[in-house]
C-alpha cells in the first residue's frame, strides 16, 4: 500500500512516541518501586521510634514509682499515671506498625502481658508506700523483685523487636540502592533504543520521499533533452500524483510533437502539388499528371478518377461520371451514372466512402510477378460549394493512418477548387467560341431581314384590299347593335326590379338591427340593476349577511353575467350576418397563438384532469396574415367546446401547412394554406349532426335530458368568422370517440373591399368577468414582434402604450433587471391581464385611446386583486399631482423621455420590487401610537422600524433604504412638513413615498403644501387605521390576499371610505326605477349624495335648481326627452360646459359612443354598469380634466 507524505512522516514519528511512552512507563514503574522502598525504610524507622518510645515510657513509669516510694511526693504518682497512659498509646502505635509483620506482631503479643504485669506490680508497690507498715515493706520487696523480673523479660522482647527491625532496615536500604541502579540503567537503555529506532525511521522516510523526487528530477531532464517516451512510476501518494501529471504532460508534449510532424508532412505533401495545380493543362492532362504524382505518394497501387459531366445539353448539374484518368486500372468503366456503384453513390452523397475489409474477388492488384487483394478501398469526392466536381477511388495494400486520411481530405478540397477553375476556364473558352459563332449568324440574319422587308411591302398592298372588305363588315355590325339596344332595355328593367328587392332587404336589415338594439336595451336595463345590487350584496359592506347569503348573491350575479354573455353572442352573430364586421389584417405569429392557448386553458385542463397538448409543424412558417382578434375568438371557441365535451383523455391544438381545401378554389389565389386543428377525445358527434351544429342555436344534445350547457352560437359564429377571414371551418367526428375541428386559412388572404357599414364601437366598459367554469380571457395573439401575456410570470411588467418605440425602451430597462416586458395594445385587456398575471408593475399611457388611460388607472386601483400593483403613468408634467392622487406610483413625461430618465425612474422601483420583503419607517413621537402603527401594518413580509423624532428619521433613511414612511406632523424637534421638505432635498428622486398620519385638523393651505410631497394625508379618526392600512398596502405593493383575514376586512372597510367621492352630489337620470335604486345604493355606499330624475326634462330642471351637483349619470333611451337631447341642452346652460356627464346606454350598437360624445357626454358606459369603472371615472373627473 502506498502512503502519503504526511502519513509517512507521521509513521516516522510513531516509534519516537512509542519510545517516549515506554521510557515514561518504565520510569514511572521504577519510581514507584523506589518510592515503595523508601516507604518501607521509613516504616522501619517508625517502628524503631515506637519501640524506643515504649521503652522510654516503661522506664519513666518505673522511675516515677521509685521516686514516689522514696520521696512520698504524690506528683510522682501522677507522673506514673501519665507515663502508663503514654505507654499504652505507644504500644497501640507499635501494634499498627507491626501489623504487616507476623513475627514482630507475635513478639508484641508476647510483650503486652509482660508490660501489663509489670505495671500492675508497680501499682501495688505504690500502694504499699502509702500504707507504710512493716509487713507491707517486706511484701513490697518481694513485689520489687518480681517486678524487676518482668522488666527484664519485657526489655528482652523489645530488644528482639528492635534488632529485627534494624536487620530489615539494612535489607531495605540495600534493596532501595539496587532499585535506583536498575532504574538508571533501564531509562538509559530504552532512551538509546528509542533514539536509534527514530533515526532509522526518519532515514527510511527521507529515502522514500527523496528517491521519487530524484527520479522526477532526472525524468524532467530527460524529457527536456527530447526523450518523450519516458514514463515515471506512478503511485497514489503526492509524488506519485505529480509523476502521473508529469506522465500526462509528457504524453501531451509527445502527441503535440507527433501532430506537428504530421502537419509538416501534410503541408509539404500538399506543396508538392502546387506547380501542377497552377499549370495550364487541359482537364485530361491534369488528371493523369495528378494521379501519377498522388498514387506513389500514398503507396496506392490502384487509382481511378471520374469527373462529373452533363448527360444532355439541358442538364445543368450533370448526371454522369466520366473516367478522366487512371493509375494501373485498365479495366475501369468509362462512364458511371450517379448512384451506380461506390463511385456513383459517392457522387450522390458528396461524402467519402470506405470499404474495409475488401471482399474476396472484389478487386486484385496485379503486377508481373503476382497479384494481391487490397487491404482497403477509399472513394473520395471533390466538393466545391456543395457541388461534386469529381470522384477519386484509391486502393491500398495497407490501411491508411489518420494523418494520411487527413491529407486526402485536404487534398480533395484543394482539388475541387482547381477543378472548378479548370471548368470555369473551359466554359470561358467555349463562350468565346460561341460568341464568334453568333457574330457570323447575326450577319446571315441581317441579309435575311432585308429580304423580309421586300416581302412586307407586298403584304401591305394586300392589307389595303382587306380594308375595303372591313367597311362592308362594319355596316353589318351596325345592324347588330340595334338588336343589342333592345336587349339592354330589357336588362335595365331587370336591374330596376333587383334594386327594389335590394331596398326591401336593406329595410329588413334595418328593422332587424332596430329590433336587436331594442332587445339589447330591454334586456340590459333589468340586468343592470340585478348585477349592481347582487354585487353590492356579495361585497357585504355592512357585514350583515352570512356566508350562505353572500353565496346566493354571487350565484345571482353569475347568472346575470351568463345572460349578458348570451346577449353579446346574439349581437355578434347579428353583426356578422349584416356584414358590419370589418377584418383588420395584421401579422399573427403561430407561437404566440399557441402560448395564448396554453396560458388560457392550461388551468382548465388541470382542473378537469384532461391532457392538453399543442403542436407546431416543423415546416410551418413564423405566422400568417389575418385578423388576430377574430382568429383568437375562433380558436378560443373551439378549445372551450373541446374541454366542455371531454371528460377524460386529452385535447390537442395543432397547426400545420396544408393544401387548399376542396370547395374554396380561387378564394385566396394559389397561395399556401394552414390548418389549425382542435382534436378531442370527448363524446363525439353523430353523422346526422355534423352540419347542423354550425346552425345558430343548435346543439347536439337537445331535449330535456341535456347534459352540457350553452346557447349553440359558438360554432355558428366561428364558421362565419372563418369565412370572413377567407377560410372555412370543418369537422370530423366519431360518436363516442371524439371530434376534430379544423380551421383552414390562407397564409396571405386576398384583400376584400371594406364593409359598407363601420365596425361597432368598443364600449367604454370592459367585458364582464368570466363566471366559474368558463375559460379566462387571454390576450389575443399580438402582431409580429409582440409577445402574449400568457407566458409571462410574476417577474413581468405590463406596458400599455401606443408607441412601439417607447415599449422597446421599457423592455430594455426591464431586461437589464431580469424582468420581461409584455406589451398591451388595448386598454380593455389590461385589467384581466393584471388579475391573471399579477405583474411586478404596470406602465400606462394616460392619453391612450382618447384619454382612457386615466379611467383604466382608476379601475386598477379599485380592484381588490390589482390595487397593490404599482402603476407608473405616462402623462404631462402638470398632471403629476392628479396621477398620484388617483393611485399612480410615479409619473413619466409624455414627451422628451430619455433612456437615462426612464432608467432612473423605473430602475429603483424594479430593484425594490424584486425583493421578497418591504421596509417601513414610522415617525411618531408618541410611543404608544408608534407601537400601535407598527402592530397594525407589520406582518411577515414587512420589516417596520419606529423612531420618535425627525432627526432620527433622517438618520435612519440615510442608513438604509425604506419603501414607505408614515409621518406624524407633531414631532418634538421639527414640524412634519419640515421633515418632508428635508427628505426631498436630501434624497431627491430616491425619497420613499410618504403617508401623513396626523391627529390635528389641517387648514387648506397646509394640505395644499403637503400634497405635492406626500402620497396620502390621513387625519386620525374612526376609520383612520383602516385607511392607513389600505394606503400602506398599496404603497408597499402587498398582496391583500396574503394578509390576515381581519386586516383584509379592515382594508375593504377603509376602501369604502373614499374622501374623493364622499360628500359629492350626483344626479342619476333614468326612466327605470330599478336602475335608479341599484345605482343609488351603490353610490351611497361610497358616501355620495344621490339625486334622481325619471326623464331628461326632469333632470335638466333639477340641475337648474341645484348648482352644487358634481356629476350626472344620463340614460340615453328615455321617454319625452331622451338622453341625447338632454345632454345637448345641458351643455347650453351657463357654467355647465365642464360638468362631468356620463352617458349610460344599453344598446351597444355601432356609433353609440361617438353619438354620446357628440351630444355632450364626458364619457360613455354600457349597461350593465361596471361600478368599479364608474367609480374610477368619477374619481378621474373629480381630480380635474386632463391636459389636451
Amino acid at each position: 500500500m502506498t502512503l502519503s507524505i504526511p502519513l509517512r512522516l507521521g509513521l516516522g514519528l510513531v516509534p519516537a512516541l512509542l519510545g517516549l511512552l515506554v521510557v515514561g512507563g518504565l520510569s514511572l514503574g521504577r519510581l514507584d518501586a523506589v518510592a515503595s522502598d523508601e516507604r518501607w525504610v521509613t516504616h522501619t524507622f517508625q517502628v524503631l521510634a515506637a519501640v524506643n518510645e515504649t521503652a522510654t515510657q516503661l522506664a519513666e513509669a518505673e522511675n516515677n514509682v521509685r521516686g514516689y516510694r522514696l520521696m512520698g511526693d504524690r506528683q510522682f504518682l501522677q507522673n506514673f499515671r501519665t507515663a502508663q497512659t503514654r505507654l499504652h498509646t505507644s504500644i497501640e502505635t507499635l501494634r499498627q506498625l507491626l501489623a504487616d509483620n507476623r513475627e514482630q506482631s507475635n513478639r508484641l503479643v508476647e510483650f503486652e502481658p509482660l508490660v501489663q504485669q509489670r505495671l500492675d506490680l508497680l501499682e501495688r508497690l505504690s500502694e504499699y508506700r502509702a500504707q507504710g507498715g512493716g509487713r507491707e515493706l517486706s511484701e513490697g520487696q518481694e513485689l520489687q523483685q518480681e517486678s524487676l523480673a518482668f522488666s527484664q523479660r519485657s526489655r528482652q522482647v523489645l530488644g528482639a523487636i528492635s534488632a529485627n527491625e534494624r536487620s530489615l532496615l539494612e535489607q531495605r536500604r540495600e534493596q532501595a540502592a539496587n532499585t535506583g541502579r536498575h532504574t538508571r540503567l533501564l531509562i538509559t537503555g530504552t532512551t538509546a533504543l528509542t533514539v536509534l529506532i527514530v533515526a532509522v525511521g526518519l532515514w527510511r522516510t527521507a529515502g522514500a520521499i527523496n528517491r521519487p523526487l530524484r527520479e522526477l528530477k532526472q525524468g524532467s531532464e530527460r524529457v527536456g533533452s527530447g526523450d518523450y517516451g519516458l514514463r515515471l512510476r506512478e503511485s497514489s501518494d503526492e509524488i506519485g500524483q505529480v509523476a502521473a501529471m508529469f506522465n500526462r504532460m509528457t504524453e501531451q508534449v509527445q502527441q503535440r510533437e507527433i501532430r506537428l510532424s504530421q502537419e509538416d508532412w501534410i503541408k509539404s505533401s500538399l506543396a508538392r502539388f502546387l506547380p501542377l495545380f497552377q499549370s495550364q493543362f487541359k482537364l485530361g492532362q491534369f488528371c493523369h499528371a495528378m494521379l501519377s504524382q498522388l498514387a506513389p505518394l500514398m503507396n496506392a497501387p490502384y487509382a481511378v478518377m471520374y469527373t462529373r459531366c452533363k448527360k444532355t445539353e439541358t442538364d445543368e448539374e450533370g448526371q454522369v461520371l466520366t473516367l478522366c484518368a487512371s493509375y494501373a486500372a485498365d479495366g475501369a468503366p468509362q462512364q458511371l451514372a450517379l448512384g451506380q456503384g461506390l463511385v456513383g453513390q459517392c457522387g450522390v452523397e458528396a461524402r467519402p466512402l470506405h470499404l474495409h475489409p475488401v471482399p474476396e474477388g472484389y478487386l486484385r492488384v496485379s503486377s508481373a510477378l503476382g497479384s494481391s487483394l487490397p487491404a482497403e478501398i477509399r472513394v473520395l469526392p471533390a466538393v466545391f460549394e456543395g457541388h461534386v466536381k469529381a470522384v477519386l477511388e484509391l486502393a491500398f495494400l495497407q490501411p491508411l493512418s489518420e494523418v494520411e486520411v487527413e491529407f486526402l481530405d485536404r487534398f480533395m478540397t484543394n482539388l475541387a477548387v482547381v477543378l472548378n477553375g479548370l471548368e470555369a476556364r473551359q466554359a470561358l473558352e467555349a463562350s468565346l467560341a460561341e460568341s464568334r459563332r453568333l457574330t457570323a449568324s447575326l450577319q446571315q440574319k441581317q441579309d435575311e431581314l432585308t429580304q423580309s422587308y421586300d416581302e412586307l411591302e407586298a403584304q401591305a398592298e394586300q392589307l389595303r384590299q382587306s380594308e375595303a372588305l372591313l367597311r362592308e363588315q362594319q355596316e353589318r355590325l351596325s345592324q347588330a347593335n340595334e338588336e343589342y339596344e333592345e336587349a339592354n332595355a330589357e336588362l335595365r328593367q331587370s336591374e330596376a326590379t333587383l334594386r327594389d328587392q335590394a331596398h326591401q332587404l336593406t329595410m329588413a336589415s334595418a328593422y332587424k338591427s332596430e329590433f336587436l338594439a331594442n332587445m339589447s336595451h330591454e334586456l340590459r336595463t333589468p340586468l343592470n340593476s340585478l348585477l349592481i345590487l347582487s354585487q353590492l350584496l356579495a361585497d357585504n359592506p355592512e357585514g350583515t349577511l352570512n356566508a350562505k347569503q353572500i353565496q346566493y348573491a354571487r350565484t345571482i350575479h353569475g347568472a346575470g353575467e351568463d345572460l349578458l354573455a348570451l346577449i353579446n353572442d346574439i349581437l355578434d352573430l347579428a353583426k356578422i350576418e349584416s356584414g358590419t364586421v370589418q377584418v383588420e389584417h395584421e401579422d399573427v405569429e403561430f407561437a404566440e397563438l399557441v402560448r395564448s392557448a396554453e396560458s388560457t386553458f392550461r388551468a382548465m385542463a388541470d382542473s378537469k384532469k384532461v391532457g392538453f397538448k399543442t403542436q407546431l409543424d416543423a415546416g410551418l412558417p413564423a405566422g400568417l396574415e389575418s385578423d388576430a382578434r377574430r382568429l383568437w375568438q375562433i380558436v378560443k371557441n373551439l378549445l372551450s367546446n373541446a374541454f366542455k365535451f371531454t371528460e377524460q383523455g386529452e385535447v390537442t391544438l395543432s397547426i400545420a401547412p396544408c393544401d387548399e381545401p376542396a370547395g374554396l378554389e380561387h378564394q385566396a389565389g394559389s397561395l399556401p394554406w394552414v390548418a389549425v386543428a382542435v382534436a378531442d377525445t370527448g363524446v363525439g358527434i353523430a353523422p346526422s349532426q355534423l352540419e347542423k351544429i354550425f346552425e345558430s342555436f343548435h346543439q347536439g344534445d337537445r331535449g330535456t335530458a341535456r347534459k352540457y350547457g350553452g346557447t349553440g352560437l359558438g360554432l355558428s359564429i366561428s364558421r362565419k368568422l372563418a369565412e370572413l377571414l377567407g377560410g372555412t371551418l370543418r369537422v370530423e367526428s366519431t360518436l363516442g370517440k371524439g371530434s376534430v375541428f379544423t380551421l383552414y386559412l390562407p397564409l396571405h388572404p386576398m384583400r376584400r373591399a371594406p364593409a359598407a357599414a363601420a365596425a361597432p364601437e368598443t364600449p367604454a366598459a370592459p367585458p364582464p368577468p368570466a363566471v366559474a367554469g368558463s375559460p379566462v380571457p387571454a390576450v389575443a395573439p399580438a402582431s409580429t414582434g409582440a409577445r402574449t401575456a400568457g407566458a409571462a410570470q410574476r417577474s413581468s411588467i405590463l406596458v400599455a402604450h401606443s408607441d412601439a418605440g417607447f415599449i422597446e425602451q421599457v423592455s430594455a430597462v426591464a431586461r437589464d433587471r431580469g424582468f420581461e416586458a409584455v406589451p398591451v395594445t388595448e386598454l380593455g385587456q389590461l385589467k384581466s391581464l393584471c388579475e391573471r398575471m399579477l405583474p411586478t408593475l404596470v406602465v400606462l399611457e394616460a392619453a391612450m385611446e382618447d384619454e382612457q388611460g386615466w379611467v383604466t388607472l382608476g379601475v386598477l386601483k379599485q380592484n381588490v386583486r390589482t390595487r397593490s400593483v404599482p402603476v407608473h403613468l405616462v402623462c404631462a408634467p402638470g398632471d403629476r399631482e392628479r396621477a398620484l392622487s388617483l393611485g399612480a406610483a410615479s409619473t413619466l413625461p409624455a414627451t422628451g423621455l430619455t433612456p437615462e430618465l426612464l432608467e432612473n425612474t423605473l430602475g429603483p422601483h424594479m430593484e425594490r420590487l424584486a425583493r421578497p420583503y418591504r421596509t417601513l419607517l414610522v415617525v411618531e413621537d408618541d410611543p404608544v401610537q408608534r407601537q400601535a402603527i407598527l402592530d397594525l401594518i407589520g406582518n411577515g413580509d414587512v420589516y417596520a422600524t419606529g423612531v420618535g423624532a425627525g432627526s432620527q428619521a433622517l438618520d435612519e433613511l440615510a442608513r438604509a433604504p425604506y419603501d414607505c414612511v408614515v409621518v406624524d406632523l407633531g414631532l418634538p424637534d421639527m414640524e412634519g412638513a419640515e421633515l418632508l421638505e428635508a427628505m426631498h432635498q436630501r434624497f431627491g428622486a430616491q425619497c420613499p413615498p410618504v403617508v401623513v398620519y396626523t391627529g390635528r385638523e389641517m387648514t387648506r393651505s397646509e394640505e395644499a403644501a403637503l400634497k405635492p410631497i406626500s402620497e396620502a394625508i390621513i387625519v386620525k379618526g374612526v376609520r383612520s387605521p383602516e385607511r392607513l392600512l389600505g394606503e400602506t398596502a398599496v404603497l408597499l405593493n402587498r398582496q391583500e390576499s396574503r394578509l390576515p383575514e381581519t386586516k383584509q376586512r379592515m382594508i375593504e372597510r377603509g376602501h369604502q371610505d373614499d374622501p374623493l367621492l364622499s360628500g359629492r352630489k350626483v344626479l342619476v337620470v333614468d326612466d327605470d326605477m330599478r336602475n335608479i335604486f341599484a345605482t343609488t345604493a351603490a353610490l351611497e355606499a361610497y358616501g355620495m349624495r344621490v339625486l334622481n330624475a325619471e326623464s331628461g326634462a326632469d333632470g335638466l330642471q333639477i340641475i337648474e335648481q341645484d348648482p352644487d351637483i358634481d356629476a350626472v349619470l344620463m340614460d340615453v333611451m328615455m321617454p319625452k326627452m331622451d338622453g341625447f337631447e338632454a345632454m345637448r341642452r345641458l351643455r347650453l346652460m351657463p357654467g355647465k360646459r365642464t360638468l362631468p356627464v356620463i352617458a349610460i346606454t344599453a344598446k351597444a350598437m355601432p356609433g353609440d359612443r361617438q353619438r354620446c360624445i357628440d351630444a355632450g357626454a364626458s364619457d360613455y358606459l354600457t349597461k350593465p354598469v361596471d361600478m368599479d369603472r364608474l367609480r374610477a371615472m368619477l374619481r378621474v373627473f373629480f381630480t380635474g380634466v386632463p391636459d389636451a
